[in-house]
């Protein structure tokens, strides 16, 4: 699966992601326009799409980014979820 997001810094960033919940990696641009990898899982949960992502931003360390896609009649739900390694959760 390819994701494509606008990044506000040119052209969008594209990221393929592995069905089947084995490791993903990209690069992205973080601060400084510095490019940081990242690692990325996506795998099924019943009938939601789960992609979750392990980050670092210098302003709060690291965290998980879990995106939780689902279907609800012909409207698609993106769930997000932040939380740091110290367990806080980030909205």
């Amino acid at each position: 699966m390819t994701i494509v997001a606008p990044t506000g810094r040119g052209d969008p960033q594209r990221v393929t992601l592995k069905l089947d919940g084995s490791e993903s990696t990209f690069t992205r641009l973080g601060p400084q326009m510095a490019p940081q990898a990242q690692i990325a899982r996506a795998f099924w949960q019943d009938n939601k799409l789960v992609i979750t992502m392990d980050s670092y931003s210098g302003g709060e360390g690291a965290f998980t980014i879990n995106l939780i896609w689902s279907l609800e009649g012909d409207t698609l739900l993106i769930e997000t979820v932040r939380t740091s390694t110290t367990g806080k959760t980030l909205h």
